[in-house]
């Protein structure tokens, strides 16, 4: 049951990743732009965040983001999420063979105060 809503939501989780997180997971700066003497106090600057914070540390924290999202390895793990043990459907069709419902059925009849 676990995989099937792993496998089921897991790319509505990197929807809502990737929204909050917004376009500098595919535009932002590289470690160039930083190192470059016209440009890096300026991306220091104007990409930072609270004090302490600035544009280099979330740029870096945005490139870990878009590793587990959107490049390699976050392509690597969107199909594996959905293919590794099999489809979904086919999730379904082993919860439904392994899960015994007896136990189930039989509690939800003690809660609603049927007797057998």
């Amino acid at each position: 049951m676990a995989k099937y809503h792993f496998a089921h939501h897991y790319h509505e989780a990197l929807q809502h990743v990737q929204d909050i997180a917004g376009g500098m997971l595919v535009t932002g700066p590289g470690v160039e732009d930083f190192a470059n003497p016209e440009t890096g106090d300026l991306l220091r600057k104007y990409l930072g965040g609270r004090a302490g914070i600035d544009g280099e540390v979330r740029t870096r924290a945005m490139n870990m983001v878009s590793d587990l999202t959107t490049g390699d390895f976050g392509g690597y793990h969107a199909v594996l999420a959905i293919h590794a043990e099999g489809s979904l459907e086919a999730e379904k069709l082993m919860i439904s063979r392994a899960y015994d419902s007896r136990r189930t059925l039989a509690y939800a009849k003690k809660l609603a105060g049927i007797q057998e």
